[in-house]
């Protein structure tokens, strides 16, 4: 039997302790280097998921023109296997269109160079597919010296929304050019203002109607079709459409050319809060319509003094004129004419007085003097009543109004 002194076994104790201490220790290390292992392993996956799953794929190009590339950006592109070299982008069926190629590598090697960075649309070969690159110096971390980083995206809905929208700016730059050499070359006055009633437009003939050197000139200078300021200046309109977002129509004299001349002036609210506005000369239909009330005045003053009776009718079948003679031979009073009464009105008046022939059928009689106002020629016909015989001339009038003679032939 082997026997110890007690001061060798309380080493040899020591001892073992300091070996399970330093194996426990051990085991511990090791189960969280592998625990670490694993979390990088699971970060290192999810990346990858993250990277494969991007809508931008990443591309790295060597300065020796070495690639590296993941399997989806080469089906984007067509390829069947992975290239190398940064010129096999463009080689065989697939890769890039061979313009697309070329300024794709003009754009890296200024990228190589310089260190500035890019951006270029490029299409692969037989694909609708667009896709923007956006290049970059790679960062020291990817260990890739002198080297850039190219990073594809996806853009063919956003390419196809430029194209539509670039279709649609052409369609609607054609459409205010159109509408601009319109309103250039239209013979009235057009203009148009700002939200603050400031000219900031106008075309051709207002220059011409202001006498002034150019379009640029009239708009600086803040020159006015209409004189006057205020209330009732040309202004006023203006104002008022932008306001109420209604238009706005007033007639003002102007000075155009030396003469005076009567415009109707026009203003309209658009949306962008400003008011476009025209002119139309009405000086000759002011003096038609002059011209026109002088003579119904004359004419009235003629028919009031002739021995027949006279009632005229409006458009809308009003009474707007009568003479003494008609009152006395209808019994009518000036106070109930005063109101207008309309066609119908007249006649039923005229039947209460027992100043119309006698009909079984007064309606259809009433509709049948209706069709007066729409006849081609003048009608005539003899009405009796009691001992008095009426010849009764029906004119229609070339506004749509009716002219009535009536003309007593009893004796």
């Amino acid at each position: 039997m082997i026997q110890i002194s007690q001061g060798a076994a309380a080493l040899v104790g020591a001892l073992l302790a300091l070996l399970v201490i330093g194996a426990t220790w051990v085991l511990y290390r090791g189960l969280r280097a592998r625990a670490d292992a694993a979390d990088r392993d699971a970060e290192l996956v999810r990346r990858q998921a993250l990277a494969g799953g991007s809508p931008a794929q990443a591309m790295i190009v060597r300065s020796d023109g070495r690639i590296e590339l993941p399997r989806r950006l080469a089906d984007w592109l067509g390829l069947d296997t992975l290239p190398r070299e940064l010129d096999a982008l463009a080689g065989g069926e697939g890769g890039l269109v061979p313009e697309d190629a070329e300024a794709l590598g003009t754009h890296v090697a200024a990228a190589q160079r310089a260190g500035k960075p890019f951006s270029v649309s490029v299409r692969a070969k037989g694909s609708e597919r667009a896709l923007l690159v956006i290049g970059e110096r790679a960062a020291e971390e990817l260990n890739a010296p002198g080297g850039v980083v190219l990073w594809f995206l996806d853009a063919t809905e956003s390419q196809d929304e430029i194209n539509r929208l670039q279709r649609e700016s052409g369609r609607l730059r054609a459409a205010f050019d159109a509408l601009t050499a319109l309103i250039e070359a239209a013979p009235m006055p057009m203009w148009y203002r700002g939200a603050d009633l400031r000219l900031l437009m106008v075309n051709s003939a207002y220059v011409t109607a202001v006498e002034g050197k150019d379009n640029e000139d009239v708009v600086a200078r803040g020159i006015e079709l209409v004189e006057g300021a205020g209330l009732g200046g040309p202004l006023a309109n203006a104002a008022i459409a932008r306001d109420t977002s209604e238009p706005q129509t007033a007639a003002m004299p102007a000075t155009i050319g030396g003469k005076r001349r009567m415009l109707r002036l026009h203003d309209v609210p658009l949306p962008t809060g400003g008011v476009a506005g025209f002119a139309v000369d009405i000086e000759e239909l002011e003096q038609a319509r002059g011209g026109l009330k002088r003579f119904a005045e004359a004419q009235r003053a003629m028919l009031d003094r002739v021995s027949a009776g006279v009632a005229q009718f409006a458009a809308d079948r009003s009474l707007v004129f009568y003479n003494q003679p008609f009152l006395r031979m209808f019994a009518m009073r000036s106070e109930w004419l005063t109101d207008r009464p309309e066609f119908d009105r007249v006649l039923e008046r005229m039947r209460e007085a027992k100043r119309l022939p006698e009909t079984r059928d007064f309606p259809a009689w009433k509709t049948e003097r209706r069709e007066w106002f729409v006849a081609p020629d003048a009608v005539e016909e003899v009405w009796t009543f009691g001992a008095t015989h009426l010849r009764v001339v029906a004119q229609p009038l070339p506004e749509g109004g009716l002219l009535l003679l009536f003309e007593d032939q009893t004796q």
